[in-house]
Parts: structure tokens; sequence; C-alpha cells
């Protein structure tokens, strides 16, 4: 997955769009709601080193808290018919 999805309260991606996006954003000063960039970054490339292929951030949580979620590349996909 080469693109970032992000309705301003979610962002989905390949990791590498997603880590690029958020470094955009730093860059920019693009306001994530409550999330911690820096540390969203940090955790973000130590997914990537683990081998992390696509994630799902949650950034609109209070309390300067978001939710991540990653799947890997051997994560099977489900044909439903």
């Amino acid at each position: 997955m080469n693109s970032v999805y992000d309705n301003g309260a979610l962002m989905i991606g390949g990791i590498d769009a997603v880590i690029n996006e958020v470094k955009d954003e730093i860059k920019k000063d693009i306001d994530m709601i409550f999330a911690d960039k820096d540390a969203l970054l940090k955790e973000l490339e130590q997914l990537k080193k683990e081998g992390a292929t696509l994630v799902y951030i949650n950034y609109d949580r209070p309390m300067g808290d978001y939710e991540l979620n990653y799947w890997y590349e051997n994560d099977k996909i489900k044909e439903v018919i």
C-alpha cells in the first residue's frame, strides 16, 4: 500500500508511507489532535524494524494517547465469497 488515507482522526497505510506522512506533518507542524507525534514516529520506526507492513492509527483519543494497530506481511487476508 503506497497511499496514506487520513480523515483527520484516523490514518491507515503502508508503514513507509505513514512514517513519511508523520514526518511531513511534524515538519509542517500539522496538528494531530491529541497525539504526541514524536512518540508516534518513534513507535512506527520500531514497528518497521520488527517487520510491520501496514499500520492503522487512531490519533483522535483524549489525553495525548493514540491507538496503533499493525499487520505483518505474513498476516492473511480472508476472501469472503
